[in-house]
């Protein structure tokens, strides 16, 4: 009996590792091929949100500058005579631009 047990446990041992060792490998590959990320990987999803919040946390003080910008343009003298430019190519009466006259001396 013992002649046949030493063997078994020796051929049991040898296949339980070839076992596992296959089961990883299947295991690895199908994760590599699924499109599966590990635990500590991002997924393109999660990456993208993080690009754009990144993105628009950079840009903020910039889009606020823009719209101060936007806000005090119609106020300038120049952006008003584009502006009546822009009127007489689109076939309107012509407005008669009549600039501050503010200029210190």
């Amino acid at each position: 009996m013992e002649e046949i047990l030493i063997p078994f446990i020796i051929f049991s041992f040898i296949a339980i590792v070839i076992k596992m060792l296959v089961d990883a490998s299947k295991e690895k590959a199908r994760l590599r091929y699924s499109g599966k990320q590990a635990d500590n990987s991002l997924t393109q999803g999660e990456l993208r949100r993080m690009i754009e919040e990144a993105v628009a946390e950079a840009t903020a003080p910039l889009m606020m500058r823009l719209e101060v910008l936007e806000e005090e343009r119609p106020q300038l003298p120049a952006a008003e005579a584009l502006l009546q430019l822009d009127d007489l190519e689109q076939g309107e009466e012509e407005p008669v631009y009549q600039p501050s006259r503010s200029r210190v001396s």
